[in-house]
């Protein structure tokens, strides 16, 4: 795709930071640009109608098909959906619809490689770790995408070696140009399935990462993920491969391996978890047009820690250890969390499930979950299905009271999880705003004990 954006009529649906970082890249470029949010109450909305004072502003209302007359390209953020009318009838139009990423792919410089990393779960902790694998290697790179500030934001800096791009699938719907030096696709497991019809369509928006990729890596081990890779790919699993990377027995050790070649010590990684050893892996797949040497790979991965919010240890309160996996958002994420956990465990779920089905949580809660706690909008539908698979459960108004039933049911010994398998929205900002509630509320408690 070729665009030129000097003197357009541009429509940017979304005034969140993508959408502003939109504005901010248009600035100056002559354009007649119409922003418009459904949203009644935006953030310091005062503040960007003042910082953008060429832009025709409409908020608080549902858009109807006459809102694109004129328009000559729309860039969207990725909470709106493709769906939406007006942008199916630009479609029709032949009107470009993009996002933040694909105007990234035609504007970034062209001296730097571009890594991308996308799939259900894993994504934060492997592009995190990619960007420090990178960084230690003395090589220059600035970590974005779905994470951290706005790519568009990082336009105005110095060209790094090296950009590392968190996708996710909203994103990848609306990328048609980015050209990866090497793409991932970690994991396909039910997400937002209130917003595709089916988990296949929902993979087939994450394949997109692949469209322009010198170098693909998959997960072999992913039934989804299988029927993708081809003599080229490079794969990553929790078994030995011939060629590939896998895990390694030698002796009473366990090894991170390509083929029979032995990289790195289970013993010796900080980040544990099957889960994060699969990502691992792939950190280090994506490295490999860097050639980054084993001795970087070893001191990185002895400090490398997950991101906030990642099954992050907080605090232990009378032998009961607390942890928050508040960026849990979906099922396979929060079945990677009980199986990381060698303790038993209270867990706290529930928000917005996001039309998912939450049977397969039963099958990884039996043995290991004593109690489930459930919040938020979903909370009876869980309900149900974990006393259909004879898991006790109960039903809390609130985050705070979900964490101090958990703590009256738990003993010395047992861990107290939060990784509610569901988005925050109902009851929080985002992830975060839950996760940052999740920590006070167990300071507190720490404080009353």
């Amino acid at each position: 795709m070729s665009i030129n954006f000097n003197k357009k009529k541009i429509l940017v649906v979304g005034l969140g930071d993508t959408g502003q970082s939109v504005l901010h890249f248009l600035a100056n470029k002559e354009c007649d640009i119409q922003a418009i949010d459904t949203r009644i109450a935006i953030d310091n909305f005062d503040e960007i109608k003042e910082k953008f004072k060429d832009v025709k502003f409409s908020i608080g209302e549902k858009f109807n098909d006459g809102i694109i007359n004129d328009i000559e390209l729309i860039i969207i953020s990725p909470g709106v959906s493709l769906r939406e009318s007006y942008l199916q009838t630009a479609l029709n139009q032949g009107i470009p619809v993009i996002g933040d990423i694909e105007i990234f792919a035609l504007a970034k410089p062209a001296s730097s490689k571009v890594i991308g990393i996308t799939g259900s779960n894993g994504k934060t902790t492997v592009t995190s770790l990619v960007g420090d694998l990178l960084k230690a290697a003395g090589i220059s790179a600035i970590v974005g995408g779905n994470i951290g500030i706005p790519i568009l934001n990082t336009l105005n800096q110095k060209a790094p070696e090296a950009y590392v791009l968190e996708l996710s699938s909203y994103q990848l719907e609306t990328t048609y140009s980015l050209a990866l030096e090497a793409a991932a696709v970690l994991n396909i497991s039910e997400d937002h399935m209130d917003r595709y019809g089916s988990i296949e369509e929902y993979a087939k928006a994450k394949y997109r990462i692949f469209n322009h990729a010198k170098n693909t890596i998959l997960n072999r081990d992913d039934d989804y993920l299988k029927s993708k890779i081809n003599e080229s790919s490079v794969t990553f699993g929790n078994h030995l491969d011939e060629k590939n990377y896998g895990i390694k027995k030698n002796g009473n050790q366990y090894f991170i391996a390509k083929g029979n070649a032995e990289i790195i010590s289970l013993d010796e990684i900080k980040l544990r978890g099957a889960h994060n050893i699969l990502n691992i892996m792939a950190a280090l797949a994506l490295c490999e047009p860097f050639m980054i040497s084993k001795d970087v790979i070893k001191k990185v991965l002895s400090q490398f820690k997950a991101p906030p919010h990642r099954v992050e240890f907080i605090n232990s309160i009378s032998g009961i250890d607390f942890y928050n996996d508040s960026k849990g958002t979906n099922v396979g994420a929060t079945i990677a969390a009980i199986q990381s956990m060698t303790k038993p465990i209270l867990l706290i779920a529930g928000g917005d499930g996001k039309s998912q089905n939450f049977q397969p949580l039963i099958g990884p809660s039996k043995g290991k979950v004593k109690n489930i706690t459930l919040i938020g909008k979903d909370a009876k539908i869980m309900h149900e299905v974990f006393s259909g698979g004879a898991i006790p459960t109960t039903i809390e108004k609130n985050l705070e009271s979900a964490i101090i039933k958990s703590f009256e049911l738990a003993k010395a010994g047992d861990v107290v999880l939060l990784s509610p398998a569901c988005a925050s929205t109902d009851m929080f900002k985002n992830y975060v705003h839950r996760g940052e509630v999740f920590k006070d509320c167990v300071s507190k408690l720490k404080n009353k004990s």
